[in-house]
């Protein structure tokens, strides 16, 4: 029953048209918790840690990965690092987003086809193998990645999130 949630949310999330009170914080907020909500699912105790990092931060490294070209006329940018670990295992999976809010919706779809359009699905520039995708809604595009894309869960969260 919680898969069936989950897929009608997501379809939700990737179809609306547009939403004037989204903001890129709600967006972001909104993919942390299908996130925790899809890997802890079976899952009966487990802990998520939230890595917080200043905006500039995550400016200059969308710059670094992807080109001065998406971060130019960004007018809202909103991040989140999660980490989510079972309990009683060694090691967690992780999820960064980062919300891109343009000036106008053509500017955005402009820059989501870009970024979705390249043939690489690894972010570039980065010392650890980061896969990562991309969603759009109105003026926002969010672009989701993870350092731990070959696990199964991961894939299937990006796999999932982004079936219309």
């Amino acid at each position: 029953m919680l898969k069936i949630y989950f897929i009608v949310a997501t379809l939700l999330f990737i179809m609306e048209p547009a939403c004037a009170d989204c903001t890129g914080k709600s967006l972001t907020n909104e993919v942390k918790e299908k996130f925790v909500a899809e890997l802890s699912s079976d899952w009966d105790n487990f802990q998520v840690c939230e890595i917080y990092s200043k905006n500039d931060d995550k400016r200059a490294f969308v710059e670094h990965s992807f080109g001065k070209k998406y971060i130019s006329e960004v007018n809202i940018l909103d991040c989140k690092e999660i980490l989510i670990q079972n309990q009683g295992t060694s090691s967690g999976l992780h999820l960064g987003i980062i919300a891109l809010g343009y000036p106008d919706e053509k500017i955005a779809i402009k820059n989501y086809k870009l970024v979705t359009s390249n043939d690489s699905k690894f972010l570039a520039n980065t010392i650890i193998l980061t896969g990562y995708t991309a969603l759009r809604r109105s003026n926002i595009v969010v672009l989701l990645y993870s350092e731990t894309f070959l696990d199964e869960k991961i894939k299937s969260f990006f796999k999932q999130i982004l079936t219309k």
